[in-house]
């Protein structure tokens, strides 16, 4: 009964209109490309806006600004496109794409960018379906740092353009494992965790697919030794699993055969996860339960503007693997960490303090963000840095403190 539910969806997709998002980053990619070939990381930016209204209009104030590629010229450029949103949501593409749980990327992007926040003075902005009001946020050194990660991919990207593109599934893995490698590189929010997160899949199965159709690359030809679980995600739902197992195919020829399945293999989990619903009746919760962006975090931590910070002694204690006689070993490796990604506590003196602050986050974590006893290290002025001495409490980016440490 599976079998024949899941082929009567899948076999009949052939030619069938793409998602709205997918649809137009194929046919705007040219267009894109030609305008941002001096500086190729604004396609990755852009595309991640995800609604096609919203592109356009980054687009638009973009080429209006001078087409700047400055971290500045960028942020200012989203400023328009979240002001020109504002109280006046993208309804349309909204609910073409299938409504709020699919199309709030555009938003989650300005938020990660630090273009519109929860606190500050800045003019009062209504966004999306459900007009949830955030702030405008002036240029800040973490905004400017997030967008200059996005500005360097530039390279990278400068490398793929003009490759063969990817042709089966042994060179999309490699596309995408360099693309992976330079989002954690650059530590761009979101993306970071690369495979093994919904965004970083998303973008480059998006970015990937626009340069194959760019590239004439109708398909991804498929190997005999390839395996459905070796096709493209993103998959958070374990459907090319929940395949594999009702087709009893492990080799991804024969799963797409037995689904009678003829679509472009990088898009079976994408069909299979919109049409799931149809299959299984069960309709996808209206606000997905994300997890966690590092799954393999132990103990307690912080969470500071989404990001989330471990103090060194906490990090050596609950890591399996780590041995506390890395301890002083450790203290000199993470002087080298970057200013800005150290979370300084200045007023912390006393026990009482942090026995406090550990009760607080214990059960999971403690976003810091409106805290006022905490700060970036690198948001610090010299004479304030001057003033801070060995008892001073600090908690690094865990990703920053694996890098430092080698963990």
């Amino acid at each position: 009964m599976a079998m024949s539910k899941w082929r009567g969806v899948l076999a009949h997709l052939h030619g069938q209109s793409l998602p709205l998002d997918l649809a137009d980053a194929i046919d705007s990619f040219p267009q894109i490309l030609r305008e941002c070939e001096h500086c190729l990381g604004i396609i990755i930016v852009c595309l991640a806006l995800k609604l096609p209204v919203v592109r356009r209009s980054f687009m638009e104030h973009w080429r209006q600004g001078g087409k700047l590629t400055s971290a500045e010229g960028v942020f200012d450029t989203l400023s328009h496109v979240a002001s020109e949103f504002s109280n006046n949501p993208p309804v349309n593409d909204t609910q073409t794409i299938g409504g709020p749980l699919y199309a709030h990327g555009w938003q989650m992007l300005l938020s990660q960018m630090g273009v519109v926040g929860n606190g500050g003075h800045g003019r009062c902005l209504y966004l999306g379906i459900g007009r949830k009001c955030v702030r405008l946020q002036g240029f800040s050194d973490d905004a400017g740092a997030v967008i200059r990660g996005y500005l360097n991919l530039h390279p990278l990207l400068f490398a793929l353009l003009n490759g063969s593109g990817p042709r089966n599934l042994r060179e999309w893995r490699f596309c995408a494992d360099s693309l992976y490698e330079a989002f954690n590189f650059w530590q761009i929010p979101g993306l970071r965790n690369g495979g093994n997160g919904y965004c970083g899949q998303w973008i480059v199965r998006t970015v990937l697919v626009a340069l194959m159709r760019w590239k004439g690359i109708a398909a991804l030809e498929l190997g005999v030794d390839d395996k459905v679980a070796d096709l493209c995600g993103p998959d958070e739902s374990g459907t090319l699993a929940l395949l594999a197992r009702i087709t009893k195919c492990k080799d991804a020829q024969g799963c797409l055969r037995a689904l009678m399945y003829k679509g472009p293999p990088e898009l079976l989990a994408m069909w299979a996860c919109l049409r799931r619903e149809e299959v299984t009746g069960k309709k996808r919760r209206a606000q997905r339960k994300r997890a966690q962006d590092l799954g393999d975090v132990r103990g307690w931590f912080f969470v500071y503007k989404k990001r989330k910070f471990q103090t060194l002694n906490i990090f050596i204690e609950r890591n399996p693997g780590v041995s506390s006689s890395w301890r002083s070993a450790s203290k000199v490796k993470v002087q080298k960490i970057n200013m800005k990604n150290v979370l300084v506590f200045p007023a912390c003196r006393s026990n009482n303090y942090r026995r406090q602050l550990s009760l607080e986050i214990c059960s999971g974590a403690v976003d810091l963000e409106n805290y006022g006893d905490c700060k970036l290290l690198s948001a610090m002025s010299r004479e304030e840095r001057k003033m801070l001495n060995h008892n001073t409490l600090k908690a690094y980016e865990i990703d920053a403190l694996r890098g430092a440490l080698h963990v």
